[in-house]
């Protein structure tokens, strides 16, 4: 399973095609339309990439398999491709045209469910007032916040800023300095709740155009 797209090396365990001339690594900023350069880029960084486990994540991994399971189970590289299916976080319509094998599944959006508890009536106020719709912007728990750069931290701030929606977003804290007024945080939001919200299908769409402005700032 990947939470996200899915790295390149995940088409390995089920055999999918993943052509490095118009299929971006996910690490890159690059889209399927690439110069002969970006291709090139695109091919050398996965092969970097390739390299790298070969001398390194397989010897480490099999270190830690071998600590913990012992010598009977087969290598790490061939334990992956023993996979029967890959899950993937990822929309078709979202994304750029791929060959997939039936074993490479995109399941994006699988864990909305409809709302099981309403949301606090600070947040039901927030997203009711935001007529223009709103965008629920959460950078999970994988990485603070506060740990961004301040130039990346004050471009989304910015993008924020030039939308006419509203913003509610996951941070360490409760307010930063040059907050725009169209956003609200919070150390901890209900995502499911959020997601439920009536006016859906304007958040989706809002959350395509932040990503367009922050991507080519």
């Amino acid at each position: 399973m990947s939470s996200m797209g899915g790295f390149h090396w995940a088409n390995y365990a089920v055999g999918n095609t993943a052509p490095t001339s118009y299929i971006p690594n996910a690490m890159l900023s690059y889209t399927s339309r690439m110069t002969f350069g970006e291709r090139l880029v695109n091919t050398l960084f996965n092969l970097m990439w390739d390299v790298g486990s070969e001398l390194y994540y397989y010897p480490k991994q099999e270190g830690m398999k071998k600590a913990f399971f012992g010598d009977a189970l087969p290598y790490v590289k061939d334990l992956r491709k023993s996979a029967s299916l890959v899950l993937v976080n990822n929309l078709f319509s979202l994304n750029y045209p791929r060959p997939l094998v039936p074993a490479f599944v995109e399941v994006g959006g699988m864990h909305v469910q409809p709302p099981q508890k309403p949301l606090p009536k600070d947040l039901q106020q927030w997203l009711d007032g935001a007529t223009e719709g709103a965008i629920y912007f959460s950078m999970g728990s994988n990485l603070k916040g506060s740990l961004l750069p301040e130039e990346r931290r004050d471009a989304l701030m910015q993008a924020f800023a030039a939308l006419p929606q509203r913003i509610l977003m996951k941070w360490d804290s409760e307010s930063m300095e040059g907050q725009p007024k169209n956003v609200k945080l919070a150390t901890w939001l209900p995502q499911q709740e959020i997601l439920g919200w009536n006016n859906l299908l304007k958040l989706i769409y809002s959350s395509l155009e932040i990503i367009i402005r922050v991507v080519n700032f």
